[in-house]
């Protein structure tokens, strides 16, 4: 509640973004900035996830860390508890509260444990308690991502050139994707090309907002008025930011990696792993090749009918377009799909029932695209929308949308 407080200084999706990567509060998002995060494979950042428990205790570390090593771990204990009540104990947290456990257990007792050895112990402990968690994706996601960074971001670390700055991100970046990648395909489907370097731009700012949020956020929740106005201009610049590189890649070519694209650049990567300077030459150009067909490959749709799914079809005709709501789902999955058919804001968006659905659509339409034209039926609830009679045209240069009916729903033509 402290936290949130102070965050009203922000605007309000800036303030759904910081509670969301501080706490895991996801309520205010809305479906724009949702579908912008997912574009980027950056929506781990809108939900609490592991590395939010390694900010929590680095903020906690300059009083505890002065403690005798039995209330050093009780004070660890203590911390964790807490964060993991406060964030309704999401598996991926359980996941890092166990091996931050495991840890510092083990070094209090003498026994310090590598990170491998404390995420096996983690993983072993939590299933015993939980046989189901195996089944829940954010545990399989944090796990694999979780291994894939303390079996492979030293050796990714060594090969990648620049200072530690820039290496040591770049490194747990990498092997986090290669991580979960297996999981995301299965699961999701192919990931977005844009997913990789999204997440070395935004990552290490992620980070700082968090540490930020734990520290200077509460104060600007207890103080509030223009204290927290003040306290939160730095959050308002990294959040600008992070939101910027997700926009990015939701406004970039909708390129993809399925299975074929990961096989590719895994064995890339084994070759740069393994191999000496010509090996990895010859793995920076089968990743040269593997971007270059993604991209080619990039969604695009064709003339004519184009159904989407989530009740959204859009017609196509020359440079001209029509997206089409017939009941549709979930506004950020309209979104979802829209973008990744590399549709682009259509020139016209015509509602078939004009009611709720349709008007939540459109909003998160505007959202995105900007003030899109919108024909709908009589007595329709879209703000905005344009009533449509029978037996109109609607002339977007190329294409001409004829109405064919009215009541109860719109019917609509598409022709030249």
């Amino acid at each position: 509640r402290t936290l949130g407080d102070g965050a009203q200084a922000l605007p309000r999706d800036d303030r759904a973004v910081f509670l969301g990567m501080v706490i895991g509060d996801d309520r205010g998002q809305s479906p724009v900035v949702a579908d912008d995060f997912r574009a980027g494979g950056l929506g781990h950042l809108l939900v609490v996830s592991g590395q939010n428990v390694a900010f929590v205790l680095a903020v906690a570390a300059p009083v505890i860390g002065r403690w005798r090593p039995a209330g050093r771990l009780v004070g660890v204990a203590v911390v964790l508890g807490l964060f993991a009540v406060l964030t309704r104990f999401e598996p991926s947290v359980l996941r890092a509260v166990a091996m931050a456990g495991a840890g510092v257990g083990a070094a209090v007792f003498g026994r310090p444990l590598d990170g491998r050895r404390a995420l096996s112990w983690a993983v072993a402990v939590l299933v015993v308690v939980d046989p189901f968690l195996v089944h829940r994706v954010a545990f399989q996601l944090s796990v694999a991502a979780t291994a894939g960074i303390v079996w492979w971001s030293g050796a990714l670390r060594d090969l990648i050139p620049g200072p530690p700055w820039l290496a040591v991100p770049a490194a747990t970046t990498v092997a986090a994707q290669l991580g979960v990648a297996p999981f995301l395909l299965a699961v999701f489907g192919p990931m977005p090309l844009a997913a990789l370097p999204a997440n070395l731009l935004a990552g290490p700012v992620s980070g700082a907002v968090m540490v930020w949020g734990c520290t200077a956020g509460l104060v600007a929740g207890a103080a509030g008025g223009g204290v927290a106005a003040v306290l939160h201009l730095p959050t308002k610049a990294m959040i600008w930011w992070i939101t910027e590189v997700a926009a990015g890649a939701a406004r970039g070519p909708q390129a993809t990696l399925g299975g074929p694209g990961m096989l590719g650049s895994g064995a890339a990567i084994v070759l740069a792993l393994k191999g000496g300077p010509r090996s990895r030459l010859v793995g920076g150009g089968l990743v040269a090749v593997v971007v270059a067909v993604a991209l080619a490959t990039a969604p695009h749709p064709a003339p004519g009918r184009n159904p989407l799914g989530y009740g959204a079809t859009l017609w196509v005709d020359g440079e001209a377009s029509a997206l089409v709501l017939d009941d549709p789902g979930d506004p950020q999955r309209v979104l979802e799909v829209v973008r990744r058919r590399g549709a682009g804001p259509p020139d016209l968006v015509v509602v078939l029932d004009g009611d709720r659905a349709d008007a939540d659509a459109v909003i998160a339409l505007r959202d995105r695209y900007g003030p899109v034209p919108v024909a709908a039926p009589p007595l329709h609830r879209v703000p905005g929308g344009r009533t449509v009679e029978r037996g109109q045209r609607i002339d977007l240069g190329g294409l001409v949308v004829r109405i064919r009916e009215v009541a109860p729903r719109i019917a609509v033509i598409v022709t030249r």
